[in-house]
């Protein structure tokens, strides 16, 4: 790649999509990432990437998108993981492929990028790193639906698009989601800081084996695989570093610098050792920068986790909820901040870390509402394809009530924005955002 060639960006709003499409601006490209928000600004004043409205389940939006950004490069990152169902999972993981690679059909890119997961691999009982000839057998609805939208690749592929298919392992640091083993435990450890526990975390099987990469390690894969890899290449995206999950929480709980015991308890089956083979993509020129430790960071004075960096996904890991017997100290002895001082401390905490995020586009805001008989607090989507979130007061996260490729958000409370009463908006951000 050279100075000023043009890369779009799907799921720039997201977690790895936003790191590389963060990294491939700083590194003088022109930028476009896809948000399916209207944004009353086309480009980030902070980091040069250019917003495009498309809604990737639309095929006019995304041709009208690659009409836009007439890109030399493509990195699609758009995706939805976790435990939502089937339906929503092909609509993101899979149409919204089809629909890309349906509207590059005649056009002139030398590379298309496509991030998969580990999670199509096929377990194993061997205790060897997973190269990327490792036969893929997915035992998750997640899974099934990257292995479909690999077979989507490879049909392009054939068809004469050049695709690279890349497949991260268990990403961490700022961004990332607390849907993973290490952001449970991460989350019931806050509770346990937060005084809403016992003193006792309950654990499954520690004695399993990972492989942990920062989610900034990997977006420089991302630029590696755009600017070396030949079309066809299957890249696994990891450290190839075993990892034992004992090990991660014995680092939490040092972190965390509060006596929590240990109580094992009966646990899903789960693969002993699932670590990749990273030889392929070093072979490119490409190697880790963050190690374990820096992942798991001491940041601004407060001990905290780097688990996940999108202000109200915080809330759900242990990084946001160990702010809060800071903020409350805060707030009970009376020093001027953004909320009311009857807002609950979680929420001021929330609004803390919203305030320590670059300015949204459009700005960011926290409100409170009446909702089924009881005040909840919602965050509206911060931008692209990020879900909004509602809490309770406790900073239990309710639902994603809206947001979300679809728009639709989880599912989970379809009738909040109809049934919401009593609306009290907390805080707004007063900064201009791109």
């Amino acid at each position: 790649m050279s100075t000023g060639d043009r890369i779009l960006v799907t799921g720039a709003g997201g977690n790895l999509g936003g790191h590389a499409a963060r990294l491939l601006a700083a590194g003088g490209k022109e930028v476009y990432g896809t948000t399916r928000r209207d944004l009353k600004e086309a480009q980030d004043q902070t980091s040069g990437l250019r917003w495009l409205s498309c809604d990737l389940t639309r095929p006019d939006e995304v041709r009208a998108a690659l009409k836009a950004a007439r890109p030399k490069f493509v990195l699609h990152a758009v995706g939805l993981a976790g435990e939502a169902d089937l339906g929503a999972l092909i609509e993101t993981n899979v149409i919204s492929l089809a629909n890309l690679i349906a509207a590059l059909d005649g056009a002139h890119v030398e590379r298309l990028l496509v991030i998969g997961s580990s999670a199509e691999y096929a377990a194993s009982d061997q205790r060897e790193p997973i190269r990327e000839d490792h036969p893929l057998g997915p035992s998750s609805r997640y899974g099934l639906s990257k292995l479909y939208q690999f077979e989507l690749s490879q049909m392009a592929l054939r068809a004469g698009l050049p695709v690279v298919y890349a497949r991260p392992f268990n990403l961490i640091g700022p961004g990332v989601s607390c849907a993973t083993a290490v952001g449970d435990i991460s989350k019931r450890l806050a509770d346990e800081l937060g005084g809403r526990g016992s003193g006792v975390l309950e654990v499954g099987d520690l004695e399993r084996w990972r492989d942990y990469l920062d989610a900034r390690d990997a977006a420089a894969a991302c630029r590696v695989l755009l600017e070396n890899a030949p079309p066809g290449g299957v890249y696994n995206v990891c450290s190839g570093v075993p990892v034992l999950l004992a090990d991660v929480v014995d680092r939490l709980l040092r972190i965390a610098g509060k006596d929590v015991s240990l109580r094992k308890v009966a646990s899903a089956a789960s693969p002993r050792f699932v670590v990749g083979d990273s030889t392929k993509l070093r072979a490119l020129g490409w190697s880790p920068e963050f190690d374990l430790d820096t992942s798991l960071a001491v940041r601004d004075g407060v001990r905290q986790l780097s688990l996940q960096e999108t202000p109200r996904h915080r809330l759900r890991c242990i990084k946001y909820l160990m702010l809060v017997a800071v903020v409350t100290a805060t707030v009970a002895c009376g020093s001027a901040g953004p909320a009311q001082p009857a807002t609950p401390a979680a929420i001021v905490a929330l609004i803390h870390e919203l305030e320590a995020q670059p300015p949204a586009n459009p700005p960011a805001y926290v409100a409170s509402y009446e909702y089924k008989g009881e005040v909840v607090y919602y965050v509206p989507p911060r931008c692209c394809d990020i879900f909004g979130d509602l809490y309770h007061a406790s900073g239990q996260l309710i639902c994603h009530p809206d947001g979300g490729l679809a728009g639709r958000g989880d599912g989970r409370c379809p009738d909040f924005l109809a049934q919401r009463t009593n609306e009290k908006i907390l805080w707004r951000d007063q900064r201009s955002g791109g």
